[in-house]
């Protein structure tokens, strides 16, 4: 199992509503919303990118 660490961040009442609200209607708490969000935004995102890069080189090697 992965060692978690405390983040902290201000946000604005209306951003904590809308965590709130889309929390509910996903049945997870503000704190699993985040962490799904930020691991699907910064690592999934980065990881995306890495397979599109792979693939726009291998397409590029057939073109030239």
């Amino acid at each position: 199992m992965s060692e978690k660490v405390v983040l902290f961040c201000h946000i604005t009442p209306d951003l904590k509503k809308a965590l709130q609200k889309k929390a509910n209607e996903e049945r997870r708490s503000v704190n699993g919303l985040v962490q799904v969000i930020l691991e699907r935004e910064v690592c999934n995102t980065a990881n995306e990118k890495a397979k599109e890069f792979k693939k726009i080189e291998k397409l590029a090697g057939h073109v030239s």
